[in-house]
């Protein structure tokens, strides 16, 4: 059965999934370009902490951007290739 409900808890987990995967990518490109780095654990924390945050909300920007403007597949890279649907009814 597919009720408003369902509708609803769908939407809801699609966006989380397509919020929590680009700071995943963010995190995951933070360490990498951390590993070089010769710098106190504090400064590394820090830096870690603004490029995690930074990189991952230029990618969804980006990826929203390519979704939007060239087809819906590249949301793919958000962990799911279509956007949230909300139910309208309150």
């Amino acid at each position: 059965m597919n009720t408003d409900y369902d509708r609803a808890v769908t939407g809801v987990l699609t966006s989380i999934v397509r919020t929590a995967v680009p700071y995943l990518v963010g995190l995951l490109v933070t360490l990498a370009a951390k590993a070089g780095l010769d710098l106190d654990d504090q400064t590394l924390q820090s830096i870690g902490a603004l490029l995690t945050v930074a990189i991952g909300t230029v990618y969804y920007a980006v990826v929203r951007e390519l979704e939007t403007r060239f087809s819906p597949a590249w949301g793919w890279l958000l962990g799911r290739a279509k956007a949230p649907a909300y139910s309208q009814e309150r």
